[in-house]
């Protein structure tokens, strides 16, 4: 077993860095952001559109398909980004209106720029 970092961290197991994309696939795996990047690639393959665009497009989307069977971890996230109290299905009702309002304020910048 491999251990890093300072010698305060005697002991401590630290896992290296993920190599490559392969970090970044797990953790799409063990989150479910695989179903919105699988889509924003499939935008941007017919339509043309750019790969960030595309993943905005579809990240509300994915998130309310996904509601139910996340509204524990949506709420969490709710709960961090300061949205008001609530049951865990209000909080995550708000995160996800939270996330279609930033999405649709980024669309309005970007039009008056």
């Amino acid at each position: 077993m491999i251990t890093h970092g300072s010698e305060g961290d005697a002991g401590v197991h630290h896992p290296p860095p993920p190599l490559s994309g392969g970090g970044a696939g797990l953790a799409f795996t063990r989150t479910s952001v695989g179903y919105v990047h699988a889509i924003a690639h499939n935008l941007g393959a017919f339509y043309r559109t750019p790969h960030g665009l595309a993943n905005a497009i579809a990240l509300p989307h994915v998130l309310e398909f996904s509601e139910e069977a996340a509204t524990r971890q949506l709420s969490e996230l709710a709960v961090l980004i300061g949205l008001p109290e609530g049951t865990n299905s209000e909080r995550a009702s708000a995160f996800i209106a939270s996330v279609r309002e930033l999405i649709g304020l980024l669309e309005r910048m970007k039009k008056e720029c």
